[in-house]
């Protein structure tokens, strides 16, 4: 992604005085009354306006420099930037995986496509990362103290919020209501927009029961459960699928490679013992799991089906053919940009924005990243 680094003020916060002419200058340019490329008073000028000294108004300018707020041109005098991050900068804030995630590096290549196009207001984009820590409820501010006080110093207009953050979304969203602010996440908090894509695992059974196919197993991500195994073995019972808790395995998300040994093992059973499709929930266990199939001699797809989750267009690498089914990571990003275009010009939006699952129709071999 075109990442851009927020660098925290609190190692050098201006004082006092220079903040009264920083946050009035700035709350200028946020509201619209100073516009990009308008020229700003002379610092003699702004010397008598604030009443401040020579050295006071020269570090509030430089602080404000800093943040891309203000710029100067040589001979000519200091203007409101071009490009003001309040206007361009869109934060995205991740969970703290543990290994490397093949959605976050999707989210990346679209965050760079993005950067590259202009939005309908004619300005660039630019997008900052901050990951999300793992803490107790009440210490969320201070361990995210840089996205914070990026919001504050109004350096990001609009927040997305990736996976599990409904802690921090709602804190986000208590302290800043007019901030646009967009959760790829499940459920939907209050005060945010959530973009979701429905039912991946329930489309990946109706189009095995549409197939015919009458038992599965299942490879997710997570430490899983009896009762999450019991649940999806209830799931598939309704489309008419048997599948067994011995078919149901959830890898630790570091240690994804373990899970081609599990597939070796799976796949060496007899025929009666083993099922006649599979579904890789998860885009970071396919390499892994399809390896483990090739190495266990199975046909694909004639002896089984294999259905691989995909974050669109970048797919992970397989080594027999799957069906692939999952999320177009363009259309959820472009959907965040248009929502927060949308709420910065102050129209309404949906609360809830839902995409139907991708789903190719033939299995096949497909490089990915």
């Amino acid at each position: 992604m075109n990442n851009v680094v927020f660098e925290s003020p609190k190692h050098s916060r201006p004082r006092p005085k220079q903040v009264a002419i920083i946050e009035d200058i700035r709350s200028q340019i946020v509201a619209g009354k100073l516009t990009p490329g308008t020229q700003l008073p002379t610092v003699a000028s702004m010397q008598r306006l604030y009443g401040a000294s020579d050295p006071t108004v020269q570090s509030a300018v430089r602080y404000l420099r800093k943040q891309g707020f203000v710029q100067t041109k040589e001979r000519t005098g200091m203007f409101v930037s071009e490009y003001p991050p309040h206007l361009c900068n869109i934060g995205v804030v991740f969970p703290h995986y543990g290994y490397h995630s093949q959605f976050i590096t999707a989210l990346d290549k679209e965050g760079e496509i993005l950067s590259q196009e202009s939005s309908p207001t004619g300005l660039p984009r630019q997008f900052v990362f901050f990951r999300q820590v793992r803490c107790p409820s009440e210490d969320l501010r201070r361990h995210h103290i840089e996205l914070f006080d990026a919001i504050q110093e109004h350096w990001v207009g609009g927040v997305i919020l990736v996976g599990d953050t409904d802690e921090l979304a709602k804190l986000v969203v208590a302290e800043n209501p007019q901030l646009p602010c967009i959760g790829f996440q499940s459920v939907h908090i209050p005060g945010t927009v959530a973009i979701q894509s429905e039912g991946i695992r329930l489309s990946s059974l109706e189009m095995l029961a549409s197939r015919g196919c009458r038992s599965t197993a299942l490879a997710e991500i997570g430490f899983g459960c009896k009762a999450q195994t019991s649940e999806f073995i209830a799931c598939a019972r309704d489309y008419g699928i048997e599948s067994r808790p011995e078919w149901v395995i959830g890898f630790d998300p570091p240690k994804v490679d373990w899970a081609e040994n599990w597939a070796r093992l799976l796949f060496n059973l007899p025929a009666q013992l083993r099922p006649e499709a599979l579904i890789i929930d998860d885009d970071n266990l396919v390499p892994a799991v399809t390896a483990g199939i090739a190495s266990a001699g199975i046909k694909v797809p004639e002896e089984l089906i294999v259905v691989a989750h995909t974050n669109f267009p970048y797919p992970t690498p397989a080594t027999v053919p799957v069906i692939r089914i999952g999320t177009d990571i363009r259309k959820l990003m472009q959907a965040a940009m248009d929502v927060i275009d949308k709420q910065r010009a102050g129209f309404p939006t949906q609360d809830v924005i839902t995409f139907e699952p991708v789903v190719e129709s033939q299995p096949h071999r497909k490089e990915g990243i």
